[in-house]
Protein backbone atom coordinates (compact mmCIF):
# COMPACT_ATOMS: atom_id res chain seq x y z
CA UNK A 1 0.00 0.00 0.00
CA UNK A 2 2.65 2.73 0.90
CA UNK A 3 4.75 1.69 -2.78
CA UNK A 4 1.23 2.08 -4.43
CA UNK A 5 0.22 5.36 -2.89
CA UNK A 6 3.81 6.56 -2.99
CA UNK A 7 3.52 6.18 -6.73
CA UNK A 8 -0.15 7.77 -7.11
CA UNK A 9 1.25 11.12 -5.63
CA UNK A 10 3.97 10.74 -7.70
CA UNK A 11 1.76 10.24 -10.68
CA UNK A 12 -0.01 13.46 -9.56
CA UNK A 13 0.58 16.73 -11.31
CA UNK A 14 1.53 19.87 -9.04
CA UNK A 15 -0.16 22.79 -10.18
CA UNK A 16 1.64 25.55 -11.21
CA UNK A 17 0.92 29.46 -11.01
CA UNK A 18 1.36 31.46 -13.72
CA UNK A 19 2.05 35.40 -12.74
CA UNK A 20 1.29 37.01 -16.30
CA UNK A 21 2.51 40.85 -15.99
CA UNK A 22 0.18 43.21 -17.62
CA UNK A 23 2.83 46.03 -18.83
CA UNK A 24 1.21 49.41 -17.49
CA UNK A 25 2.40 52.13 -20.32
CA UNK A 26 2.19 55.89 -19.30
CA UNK A 27 0.62 58.60 -21.82
CA UNK A 28 3.27 59.99 -23.72
CA UNK A 29 2.95 63.37 -22.54
CA UNK A 30 3.14 61.83 -19.39
CA UNK A 31 6.68 60.45 -19.75
CA UNK A 32 7.83 63.83 -21.37
CA UNK A 33 6.79 65.57 -18.24
CA UNK A 34 8.51 62.84 -16.02
CA UNK A 35 11.09 63.30 -18.17
CA UNK A 36 11.52 67.17 -18.15
CA UNK A 37 11.18 68.00 -14.38
CA UNK A 38 14.06 70.59 -14.54
CA UNK A 39 11.46 73.02 -16.69
CA UNK A 40 8.70 71.80 -14.08
CA UNK A 41 10.75 72.97 -11.27
CA UNK A 42 12.12 75.34 -12.32
CA UNK A 43 8.73 77.04 -13.47
CA UNK A 44 6.97 76.78 -10.07
CA UNK A 45 10.37 78.30 -8.52
CA UNK A 46 10.40 81.59 -10.54
CA UNK A 47 6.92 81.65 -10.75
CA UNK A 48 6.79 81.71 -6.61
CA UNK A 49 9.38 84.59 -6.99
CA UNK A 50 7.53 86.51 -9.55
CA UNK A 51 4.09 86.41 -7.80
CA UNK A 52 6.05 87.63 -4.52
CA UNK A 53 8.20 90.50 -6.35
CA UNK A 54 4.58 91.74 -8.29
CA UNK A 55 2.51 91.00 -5.07
CA UNK A 56 4.84 92.88 -2.99
CA UNK A 57 2.82 96.17 -2.18
CA UNK A 58 -0.06 93.70 -0.99
CA UNK A 59 2.40 91.96 1.35
CA UNK A 60 3.92 94.39 3.07
CA UNK A 61 2.80 96.92 4.69
CA UNK A 62 6.32 99.17 5.07
CA UNK A 63 7.96 101.25 2.74
CA UNK A 64 11.66 99.65 1.33
CA UNK A 65 12.88 103.11 1.82
CA UNK A 66 11.59 103.96 4.87
CA UNK A 67 14.07 104.72 7.75
CA UNK A 68 13.56 104.11 11.50
CA UNK A 69 16.93 104.23 13.57
CA UNK A 70 14.89 103.72 16.83
CA UNK A 71 14.14 100.30 15.07
CA UNK A 72 17.17 98.82 13.98
CA UNK A 73 18.41 95.37 14.16
CA UNK A 74 15.72 94.07 15.41
CA UNK A 75 15.14 90.42 15.03
CA UNK A 76 11.92 89.08 13.70
CA UNK A 77 8.84 89.98 15.35
CA UNK A 78 4.78 90.17 14.45
CA UNK A 79 5.58 93.46 12.91
CA UNK A 80 9.07 92.65 11.62
CA UNK A 81 8.80 89.25 9.79
CA UNK A 82 12.88 89.24 8.82
CA UNK A 83 13.52 92.01 11.14
CA UNK A 84 15.04 94.87 10.43
CA UNK A 85 18.48 96.40 8.51
CA UNK A 86 21.23 99.00 9.57
CA UNK A 87 19.02 101.50 9.16
CA UNK A 88 15.84 100.58 10.72
CA UNK A 89 14.24 99.32 7.35
CA UNK A 90 12.08 96.66 7.21
CA UNK A 91 14.02 93.50 5.69
CA UNK A 92 11.29 91.70 4.31
CA UNK A 93 9.53 94.74 2.27
CA UNK A 94 13.34 95.07 0.86
CA UNK A 95 13.35 91.71 -0.55
CA UNK A 96 10.18 91.76 -1.99
CA UNK A 97 10.76 94.73 -4.10
CA UNK A 98 14.37 94.07 -4.37
CA UNK A 99 12.91 91.32 -6.09
CA UNK A 100 11.16 93.39 -8.49
CA UNK A 101 15.00 94.96 -9.54
CA UNK A 102 16.72 91.76 -10.00
CA UNK A 103 14.22 90.06 -11.68
CA UNK A 104 13.42 92.77 -13.53
CA UNK A 105 16.81 93.72 -15.03
CA UNK A 106 17.65 89.79 -15.72
CA UNK A 107 14.61 89.55 -18.06
CA UNK A 108 15.15 93.15 -19.63
CA UNK A 109 18.53 91.93 -20.60
CA UNK A 110 17.82 89.09 -21.96
CA UNK A 111 15.11 89.74 -24.04
CA UNK A 112 17.32 92.93 -25.40
CA UNK A 113 20.50 90.61 -25.92
CA UNK A 114 17.91 88.30 -27.99
CA UNK A 115 16.81 90.99 -29.94
CA UNK A 116 20.21 92.33 -30.65
CA UNK A 117 22.09 89.12 -31.08
CA UNK A 118 19.21 87.51 -33.23
CA UNK A 119 19.56 90.54 -35.70
CA UNK A 120 23.53 90.11 -36.29
CA UNK A 121 23.84 86.29 -36.20
CA UNK A 122 21.14 86.18 -39.09
CA UNK A 123 22.56 89.06 -41.08
CA UNK A 124 26.16 89.26 -40.92
CA UNK A 125 26.48 85.76 -42.06
CA UNK A 126 24.70 86.79 -45.16
CA UNK A 127 27.44 89.02 -46.75
CA UNK A 128 31.10 87.92 -46.41
CA UNK A 129 33.02 91.20 -45.75
CA UNK A 130 30.29 92.54 -43.36
CA UNK A 131 30.39 88.41 -41.23
CA UNK A 132 34.32 89.46 -40.93
CA UNK A 133 33.97 93.28 -39.72
CA UNK A 134 31.11 92.22 -37.22
CA UNK A 135 32.21 89.07 -36.03
CA UNK A 136 35.73 90.48 -35.45
CA UNK A 137 34.05 93.29 -33.06
CA UNK A 138 32.28 90.71 -31.08
CA UNK A 139 35.44 88.50 -30.61
CA UNK A 140 36.61 91.84 -29.29
CA UNK A 141 33.86 92.62 -26.94
CA UNK A 142 33.79 89.04 -25.87
CA UNK A 143 37.64 88.80 -24.88
CA UNK A 144 37.06 91.49 -22.21
CA UNK A 145 36.02 90.07 -18.72
CA UNK A 146 32.50 90.54 -18.21
CA UNK A 147 32.05 91.92 -15.16
CA UNK A 148 34.99 94.36 -15.67
CA UNK A 149 33.07 95.70 -18.88
CA UNK A 150 29.82 96.07 -17.12
CA UNK A 151 31.92 97.91 -14.49
CA UNK A 152 33.40 100.66 -17.14
CA UNK A 153 30.27 100.69 -18.94
CA UNK A 154 28.53 102.17 -15.39
CA UNK A 155 31.27 104.14 -14.57
CA UNK A 156 30.94 105.86 -17.90
CA UNK A 157 26.83 105.96 -17.76
CA UNK A 158 26.09 106.40 -14.14
CA UNK A 159 24.68 104.45 -11.73
CA UNK A 160 20.79 103.35 -12.39
CA UNK A 161 18.74 100.48 -13.35
CA UNK A 162 18.70 101.29 -17.19
CA UNK A 163 22.44 101.97 -17.50
CA UNK A 164 22.95 98.45 -15.89
CA UNK A 165 20.53 96.94 -18.43
CA UNK A 166 22.19 98.48 -21.38
CA UNK A 167 25.15 97.30 -20.02
CA UNK A 168 24.79 93.70 -19.43
CA UNK A 169 22.76 93.89 -22.73
CA UNK A 170 26.04 95.23 -24.54
CA UNK A 171 28.12 92.11 -22.28
CA UNK A 172 25.29 89.03 -23.31
CA UNK A 173 24.80 90.21 -26.77
CA UNK A 174 27.58 89.12 -28.75
CA UNK A 175 27.59 85.88 -26.94
CA UNK A 176 23.93 85.49 -28.36
CA UNK A 177 25.18 86.39 -32.09
CA UNK A 178 27.74 84.33 -31.96
CA UNK A 179 25.75 81.30 -31.34
CA UNK A 180 22.81 82.49 -33.56
CA UNK A 181 25.38 83.17 -36.45
CA UNK A 182 26.87 78.73 -36.32
CA UNK A 183 23.36 78.11 -36.47
CA UNK A 184 22.71 80.44 -39.55
CA UNK A 185 25.62 79.46 -41.37
CA UNK A 186 24.56 75.79 -40.74
CA UNK A 187 20.73 76.27 -41.91
CA UNK A 188 22.33 78.59 -45.04
CA UNK A 189 23.72 75.46 -46.96
CA UNK A 190 20.61 73.25 -46.58
CA UNK A 191 18.74 72.65 -50.18
CA UNK A 192 15.48 74.46 -49.15
CA UNK A 193 17.63 77.91 -48.90
CA UNK A 194 18.94 77.03 -52.29
CA UNK A 195 15.46 76.58 -53.68
CA UNK A 196 14.30 79.84 -51.68
CA UNK A 197 17.10 81.91 -53.35
CA UNK A 198 16.30 80.31 -56.91
CA UNK A 199 12.74 80.95 -56.52
CA UNK A 200 13.37 84.69 -56.22
CA UNK A 201 13.06 85.14 -52.70
CA UNK A 202 14.34 88.64 -51.30
CA UNK A 203 16.66 88.58 -48.46
CA UNK A 204 14.61 89.45 -45.38
CA UNK A 205 11.82 86.97 -46.45
CA UNK A 206 14.50 84.29 -46.35
CA UNK A 207 15.53 85.31 -42.97
CA UNK A 208 12.15 85.72 -41.46
CA UNK A 209 10.51 82.63 -42.94
CA UNK A 210 13.60 80.28 -43.44
CA UNK A 211 16.45 81.29 -40.95
CA UNK A 212 14.29 82.28 -38.06
CA UNK A 213 12.67 79.50 -37.41
CA UNK A 214 15.80 77.22 -37.51
CA UNK A 215 17.27 79.12 -34.53
CA UNK A 216 14.39 79.99 -32.37
CA UNK A 217 15.03 77.06 -30.28
CA UNK A 218 18.72 77.96 -29.28
CA UNK A 219 17.79 81.36 -29.12
CA UNK A 220 15.38 80.60 -26.42
CA UNK A 221 17.64 78.28 -24.27
CA UNK A 222 20.24 80.72 -24.68
CA UNK A 223 18.04 83.84 -23.80
CA UNK A 224 17.21 81.80 -20.14
CA UNK A 225 20.74 81.09 -19.35
CA UNK A 226 20.94 84.98 -20.17
CA UNK A 227 18.53 85.95 -18.26
CA UNK A 228 20.31 84.21 -15.03
CA UNK A 229 23.82 85.70 -16.05
CA UNK A 230 22.17 89.21 -16.16
CA UNK A 231 21.02 88.70 -12.53
CA UNK A 232 24.03 87.65 -11.25
CA UNK A 233 25.73 90.56 -13.02
CA UNK A 234 23.48 92.93 -11.67
CA UNK A 235 23.71 91.65 -8.05
CA UNK A 236 27.92 91.89 -8.55
CA UNK A 237 27.01 95.26 -9.62
CA UNK A 238 25.26 96.78 -6.92
CA UNK A 239 27.44 94.86 -4.60
CA UNK A 240 30.65 96.70 -5.01
CA UNK A 241 28.51 99.94 -5.08
CA UNK A 242 28.50 100.26 -9.47
CA UNK A 243 24.91 99.46 -9.92
CA UNK A 244 21.51 100.27 -8.90
CA UNK A 245 22.00 103.46 -6.60
CA UNK A 246 21.83 102.72 -2.87
CA UNK A 247 17.77 104.05 -2.62
CA UNK A 248 16.60 101.26 -5.09
CA UNK A 249 16.59 98.32 -3.27
CA UNK A 250 17.96 95.51 -5.21
CA UNK A 251 19.70 91.93 -3.50
CA UNK A 252 22.96 93.27 -4.51
CA UNK A 253 22.81 96.25 -2.45
CA UNK A 254 21.06 94.32 0.21
CA UNK A 255 23.92 91.85 0.72
CA UNK A 256 25.94 95.45 0.61
CA UNK A 257 24.66 96.71 3.22
CA UNK A 258 24.44 93.75 5.32
CA UNK A 259 28.51 92.94 4.99
CA UNK A 260 29.53 94.86 7.72
CA UNK A 261 27.13 93.49 10.11
CA UNK A 262 26.85 89.65 9.19
CA UNK A 263 28.78 88.87 12.62
CA UNK A 264 25.67 89.84 14.51
CA UNK A 265 23.32 89.52 11.96
CA UNK A 266 24.07 86.98 9.36
CA UNK A 267 20.46 87.06 7.92
CA UNK A 268 21.08 90.22 6.46
CA UNK A 269 23.05 88.72 3.93
CA UNK A 270 21.58 85.48 4.11
CA UNK A 271 18.00 86.04 3.06
CA UNK A 272 19.02 87.89 -0.23
CA UNK A 273 21.06 85.64 -1.29
CA UNK A 274 19.50 83.14 -0.45
CA UNK A 275 16.37 84.64 -3.16
CA UNK A 276 19.33 84.98 -5.54
CA UNK A 277 20.61 81.52 -5.01
CA UNK A 278 16.91 80.28 -5.91
CA UNK A 279 15.75 82.36 -8.91
CA UNK A 280 19.51 81.92 -10.59
CA UNK A 281 18.40 77.92 -9.72
CA UNK A 282 14.83 78.59 -11.40
CA UNK A 283 16.49 79.95 -14.62
CA UNK A 284 19.08 77.29 -14.62
CA UNK A 285 16.29 74.75 -14.49
CA UNK A 286 14.58 76.08 -17.24
CA UNK A 287 17.17 76.34 -19.38
CA UNK A 288 18.44 72.68 -18.85
CA UNK A 289 14.55 71.77 -19.19
CA UNK A 290 13.94 73.69 -22.88
CA UNK A 291 17.24 72.33 -23.94
CA UNK A 292 16.21 68.85 -23.56
CA UNK A 293 13.26 69.53 -25.05
CA UNK A 294 13.92 71.91 -28.23
CA UNK A 295 17.27 70.04 -28.21
CA UNK A 296 16.94 66.17 -27.62
CA UNK A 297 19.64 65.14 -29.86
CA UNK A 298 21.98 67.82 -27.84
CA UNK A 299 20.62 66.55 -24.19
CA UNK A 300 20.71 62.65 -24.69
CA UNK A 301 24.25 62.97 -26.14
CA UNK A 302 25.36 65.34 -23.10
Amino acid sequence: MTREHGVAEAAIPTPRVIVVAVPVRLPRAALRLRSRWELIAGSALLLVMVALAVLAPLLTLFDPRALDLAARLETASVAHTLGTDGLGRDLWSRLLYGGRVSLGVGFCAAALSSLIGVCIGLVAPMNRMLDAVVMRIMDGVMSIPTILLAIALVAVAGSSVQNVVIAVTIVEAPRIARIIRSRTLSLRSRPFIDAAIASGSSLPKIILRHLLPGVLPQLIVQATFVCGGAMLIESALSFIGAGTPPTIPSWGNIMADGKALWQIRPNLIFFPAACLSISLLAVNLIAEGLRKILSPQSASGG
